[in-house]
């Protein structure tokens, strides 16, 4: 019985907000730790939402449908890519200041809510201050070559890891892809302890846990 979760996140990927977010509202009464890895698609690489335009245009509907129903505000930012080393290596230091969460959730308020480029430094700094972090340590971090080393990375082995679109959470070898399997690496966690968790042969649509 393992006593930790790996979750691959991105803050380019809508979804990786809306789980996250879900994630903030749990994660100190998991009986477990998490370990966070943030990853991007390498510069030039189109997603298949990308190429076309009617999965670009569900993807929208489909996440404010959940913004909505969490009380999120949605903006998409314009431009929707940027630098992406420096966000997510301004994550890790954040990271290492014990308000790695929090300060995710906050950073990706900023993009999906506000509709704010989060590789500028500026936004960097107020979110993090926003967070009781030193914004210039952070700001400064999402610059820095060696946090974009360690970045870089966790991002090595990616295919050896069968990662292919995040949110990814692992858990006792386990794959759980999506904002939607929440709910499905929580029941594996409370069946492991003994907790009881919903019968889904005799009732499909209860909660899984």
């Amino acid at each position: 019985m393992s006593d930790r979760i790996t979750c691959y996140f991105s803050f380019r990927s809508p979804y990786s907000w809306l789980a996250l977010y879900r994630l903030g509202k749990i994660i100190d009464d998991l009986p477990v730790e998490m370990d966070f890895i943030p990853v991007f698609p390498p510069p030039g690489m189109r997603t298949s939402a990308e190429s076309d335009a009617r999965k670009l245009a569900y993807i929208r509907q489909d996440v404010k449908r959940f913004a909505d129903a969490y009380g999120l505000a949605v903006c998409f930012p314009d431009p929707f890519d940027v630098r992406w080393l420096i966000p997510h290596s301004a994550f890790l230091c954040a990271l290492d200041a014990g308000k790695g969460l929090v300060f995710c959730n906050a950073l990706y308020r900023a993009r999906f809510s506000a509709g704010n480029n989060i590789a500028r430094t500026e936004v960097i700094r107020q979110v993090a201050n926003d967070c009781g972090l030193d914004g210039e340590i952070i700001a400064k971090a999402g610059r820095d070559k060696i946090y974009h080393e360690r970045v870089l990375s966790g991002m090595a082995n990616l295919s050896e890891s069968n990662v292919f679109g995040v949110p990814t959470f692992f858990y006792n070898d386990k794959q759980y892809w999506g904002n939607d399997r929440l709910e499905w690496f929580l029941r594996d966690i409370y069946r492991e302890r003994g907790n009881n968790v919903p019968d889904l042969e005799a009732d499909p649509l209860s909660r899984p846990f």
